[in-house]
This record gives C-alpha cells, sequence and structure tokens, in this order.
C-alpha cells in the first residue's frame, strides 16, 4: 500500500440480543476491499468487520451503512447510521446516531480512527452490559481500587508480528496480528515489550528477530492513547531481549559479567535517550491505587537496574515449555485459584501466560486457540465466586477467541450486576 494510499476498517460490535439487518449501504467515494462488504445480517453478541480502499480515488474514502433491529413482540423498528470519511487531506471523521424512539434500550460509541489506514471500532450496546467502550474501561473502576485487584487482558510479547520466511521459525515467532494501537483500543491493558539494545536505543525484538518497531514508538502510541483516555492505565513489562549463544559454554563468572554489563548498557540508554519519557511512568516499586496512575504507564521492570515494580515481587506463571497442552491448562487453573485465594488479604500482583512456545509441529497460534477458548470458558465457569481481580492474563492472539478480552474486563465489574 503506497504512502497516500488511504483506507478504513470498520469493526462493528453487536453487544445486544438482537439480530442486525442490513437496510442500506452506500459507498461514496473508493471500493470495498474484496469480500469485506458489510454483511446482510449480524448476529446477536457477535462481530463483523468490513473495509473500504481508496485505490484510483483522489479524494480517500467515504460511505455509510444503516442497520435496523426489531425489538421485542410488537417488532418494533429501530436503526442506526454510521458513516467515515477518510480523506486525501485533514482529519478523519465519522458520525453515528440511533434513529428512532429507543428509549435508552441501546447506546452507539466509536473509539480509535487515526492515520491513512484507519481502524474503528463501533460499539452498539444495551444498558445491561457494564462495559461499553473498551477504549476507556477503566473509567468504571473505583478510586482506591489496588492495580493488583483488577483483572486485566494482556498480550504477550506484544509486538511480535513479524518472522522470517521460514514455517518452523513463523511457527514459533509469531504472537500477534493486531498493532500496540488495535491493542489498546480494545482493551488490552498490559504489555509486554522486549528491548534489544542497539546503537544506542532500544529495538524491540522476539528472540533474535527485529519486529520492525522500537521503544520509543511504543511509547509514543500509548501516550498518544492515555492523553484520548486519561482514565486509564497501561502496565508495561520491560525486558531486555539479546540472546547469549555463549551461555551454555562460559563459566557462571563470564556470564555474570556480560549481564552485568548489558544490564549497565540498558540502564544508560533508558535514563538518556528515553528520560524524557519518564514523566509519563509510574517507576516506583510499590503496586499503586488507580487514581494514582490514569493516564500513566506502569513499569514492571523485569531487568534489575531498571526502575518500576520488581519482576521478582509479582507472582507469575509463565511455564511456555509446558509439556502439553494438558500440563499448560493445569498451570492457568492454579494460578488463577491462588489469585482467589490471596486477594483476599493481599495486595500481591499476581501475573498468568496464557501461551505456549510454538515449533515444528503446531504454531503458537493453533496452542493459542486451545489456551484462550479454555481460559474463557474458566472464567465464565467461576464468574459467580469471585469479588476480587484475578491479575493479568497476556495472551498470544487474543482477538482470535470472540468475547475473551470482553470477559476479562466484565469480571471487575460482577459485584455491581
Amino acid at each position: 500500500m503506497g504512502i497516500f494510499w488511504r483506507s478504513v476498517t470498520i469493526t462493528l460490535i453487536n453487544d445486544t440480543n438482537c439480530k442486525l439487518e442490513l437496510k442500506h449501504e452506500k459507498l461514496n467515494e473508493g471500493d470495498w476491499s474484496d469480500g469485506q462488504t458489510p454483511p446482510l445480517q449480524i448476529e446477536k453478541n457477535n462481530q463483523v468487520v468490513w473495509k473500504s480502499e481508496q485505490r484510483e480515488y483522489f479524494g480517500g474514502t467515504n460511505g455509510f451503512v444503516e442497520y435496523k433491529i426489531n425489538v421485542g413482540s410488537e417488532n418494533k423498528e429501530i436503526k442506526f447510521y454510521l458513516s467515515w470519511d477518510n480523506p486525501f487531506f485533514l482529519e478523519n471523521g465519522y458520525e453515528y446516531r440511533i434513529i428512532g424512539d429507543c428509549e435508552g434500550e441501546f447506546e452507539l460509541l466509536c473509539s480509535g480512527g487515526k492515520g491513512n489506514d484507519a481502524i474503528v471500532d463501533f460499539h452498539l450496546t444495551s444498558p445491561e452490559n457494564k462495559i461499553r467502550h473498551l477504549s476507556s474501561w477503566m473509567c468504571k473502576i473505583k478510586d482506591g481500587t489496588s492495580i493488583s485487584h483488577i483483572s486485566i487482558p494482556g498480550t504477550h510479547n506484544s509486538c511480535a508480528q513479524y518472522a522470517p520466511h521460514n514455517e518452523y521459525f513463523r511457527n514459533k515467532t509469531i504472537c500477534q496480528d493486531k498493532s500496540i494501537e488495535w491493542q489498546l483500543y480494545n482493551g488490552i491493558r498490559f504489555l509486554d515489550i522486549r528491548c534489544k539494545a542497539k546503537d544506542g536505543i532500544f529495538a524491540i525484538h522476539h528472540s533474535t528477530v527485529y519486529q520492525k518497531i522500537n521503544f520509543g514508538d511504543v511509547i509514543d502510541i500509548c501516550i498518544s492513547f492515555l492523553k484520548e483516555n486519561p482514565s486509564e492505565t497501561i502496565l508495561m513489562r520491560i525486558k531486555r531481549e539479546d540472546i547469549n549463544y555463549l551461555e551454555i559454554i562460559n563459566s557462571d563468572q563470564k556470564n555474570k559479567e556480560i549481564n552485568d554489563k548489558r544490564n549497565k548498557e540498558f540502564l544508560n540508554i533508558f535514563n538518556t535517550h528515553y528520560k524524557n519519557y519518564h514523566q509519563h511512568m509510574y517507576l516506583e516499586n510499590a503496586i499503586p491505587l488507580i487514581e494514582y496512575v490514569r493516564g500513566k504507564l506502569v513499569i514492571i521492570s523485569n531487568v534489575s537496574t531498571l526502575k518500576g515494580i520488581p519482576w521478582d515481587n509479582i507472582k507469575v506463571q509463565d511455564n511456555y515449555k509446558a509439556n502439553d497442552v494438558k500440563e499448560k491448562k493445569g498451570d492457568i487453573d492454579k494460578h488463577i485459584n491462588d489469585a482467589i485465594r490471596c486477594h483476599k488479604d493481599h495486595n500481591t500482583l499476581f501475573i498468568n501466560f496464557i501461551n505456549v512456545q510454538g515449533g515444528l509441529l503446531k504454531s503458537i497460534g493453533e496452542f493459542a486457540s486451545e489456551l484462550n477458548l479454555h481460559l474463557l470458558n474458566v472464567i465464565k465457569e467461576k464468574r459467580t465466586g469471585i469479588n476480587y481481580g484475578l491479575g493479568i492474563f497476556p495472551m498470544d492472539f487474543p482477538n482470535h477467541t470472540n468475547g475473551l478480552i470482553k470477559e476479562i474486563i466484565e469480571l471487575n465489574f460482577l459485584h455491581n450486576k
């Protein structure tokens, strides 16, 4: 796609118990992408995606859709209207409204939508749903709540979207297919950021593979998101991702010297090149209350010299080398049960990784599909007995399991129902 090419990807989340039927659709400029047109019907509690592109139209792409909802025994018809405009110049524009006497039965919200390749989420919700807007769900968390008492959806290896053109390495390397911006606008609040010190900056890697983004780019995206959504906080694990292949033959003393040197270099870069970002970060070692970190990045330090909440102070389940899926499911379940027991009396942060490393026979994505579905089912089973947050759930491809991110978020509001 060329630098001036314009496109809009629309995600419509039908968070109601009603089926939607397409009434009108029109593209004023641009074309529908192949196979990505607004569907004739959208089932209840489901989401769909369509996309329009500029192609030969100089003015960008813009259009609208109108869906109808049949409500109640009287088959009362309610319509809602969405329009989008991604012009060649100037800012993107969106309009959305409900048409008809809905008597407070539905609400329509919009999030996202910047840049040449805009991604816009429209949420059609019913009042009984506690979470209506995934870009600002933490506004519902009461002040006085510890970060450790919140259930937080996250991503494992949050930037790992690229791999060499080799099936084996792709199976072992690619953990996500959505950008950091998409993740944040869709409810993710924990990012797993792996940094390699190189030429005075942090280049984001998964193992030895550069992920075509640097630490400053990630922080800029986060700051921009937090400015738009000041009720939110983002927890960020920072980890060194520099592989020392000589470890197996080096002496322990030699490896310690190498590690100490790299930690010192890492800290120096963080405190010099990225110094101006510190004002947007929470760098204390204590677990904070939500009101003190709204609009900030909470740094979880997996580097011994780096400030932030120390990794060693957190209860972590990260058995990514599990022998089989059954073993990993057991690890996940045990950590959830430990969190339930612990949170009644303590202020301990739990992180429960839902991933397993891929390999020759099974990819990361294939493992993720099974493990994410297991997590979703466990959460649904335990909902009635949960009164405290379960901690952080870093996942691979969470967007592939319908409703998973939202179910984790809703754990925070069960006591309000």
